[in-house]
C-alpha cells in the first residue's frame, strides 16, 4: 500500500518546493494502528517548517497540483542552509478511521481517532497506540472540550 505524504524542500538554488510524494506504507506491529488520515491541522508552528522565508505571493504549482514553487529571496538563502537541498516531511498530527491492526489494537478498528505526534503524517499514518488513556476517540474529545 502506499500513501501520500507532504514535503518541503528549500533549495540552494532558492527556491521552495513542497510535494505530496507518494510511499510505502509499513504493516502495523503489535499495538499499532494504520488510520487513514481524514484530518489534519496546519498549525502556525508548521508555518515556517513548511514554507520558511519564501515568497507565497509568486508561488506556482505544477505537477498536476501536487507541487507548490516558490522563490526564496536572495538575503534569506543563506540563513536556511542548514535546510538546503533537504526534503523535510511536514504535520505531526491529525484524525482518522483505523482501517488495519497489529495485535492488541484489534478493538480499534473502524474507531475514529486522533493522535500527536507522528513523526510522518500523509494519508495513511501508522501509529503505535499507548495504553488507552492516551488514546481519545474524536467524540471523546468533543465531549472534553464542551466541558472545558
Amino acid at each position: 500500500m502506499t500513501g501520500l505524504q507532504l514535503f518541503s524542500n528549500i533549495q540552494q538554488a532558492g527556491l521552495l518546493e513542497i510535494t505530496l510524494i507518494s510511499v510505502g506504507v509499513p504493516k502495523p506491529g503489535p499495538n499499532e494502528v494504520l488510520v487513514k488520515m481524514e484530518a489534519a491541522p496546519i498549525n502556525p508552528s508548521d508555518m515556517w517548517p513548511m514554507f520558511g522565508p519564501a515568497d507565497l505571493s509568486k508561488a506556482t504549482f505544477r505537477n498536476e497540483g501536487k507541487t507548490l514553487n516558490a522563490p526564496v529571496p536572495k538575503p534569506f538563502i543563506g540563513m536556511m542552509k542548514s535546510r538546503w537541498d533537504q526534503a523535510l516531511p511536514i504535520g505531526n498530527e491529525g484524525a482518522g478511521t483505523v482501517i488495519e491492526t497489529g495485535a492488541g489494537a484489534e478493538k480499534l478498528l473502524g474507531k475514529t481517532v486522533s493522535f500527536s505526534p507522528v513523526p510522518l503524517t500523509h494519508n495513511f499514518v501508522v501509529y503505535q497506540f499507548k495504553p488507552v488513556c492516551h488514546t481519545m476517540r474524536v467524540s471523546q474529545q468533543r465531549k472534553l472540550l464542551r466541558h472545558l
